[in-house]
């Protein structure tokens, strides 16, 4: 129980890091939070469905990884963390590097 209410708070802190970089990214928030809807809701089950192994590579499927989502094909907890922590890093640093040329 206690792994998976860590999980839980790690997922979504870095969820969290997720939809701040991903605000600074784009400038409409409509758009960041549709995109990012969209995104989680539509497109990864679409790329799940075409592509069964390509999916737990996905950052949904990394994020129920890490809270423990008893489904066949998922990566581990520690995996599915690291993944999902690249996510962030990534999106965080694409971010910075826009906001930085944007506002300079």
């Amino acid at each position: 129980m206690w792994l998976t209410l860590a999980g839980a708070v790690l997922y979504a802190t870095l969820f969290a890091l997720l939809g701040v970089a991903l605000g600074s990214l784009v400038r409409s928030q409509v758009a960041a939070i549709v995109g990012a809807l969209a995104w989680l809701l539509v497109a990864e089950q679409v790329l799940v469905t075409l592509a069964a192994d390509a999916g737990r590579w996905l950052p949904g499927a990394a994020g129920q990884a890490i809270v423990r989502t008893p489904t066949d094909g998922l990566l581990d907890p520690a995996a599915g963390t690291a993944l999902l922590l690249a996510y962030a890093a990534a999106v965080t640093l694409a971010s910075t590097l826009t906001a930085t040329r944007r506002d300079a």
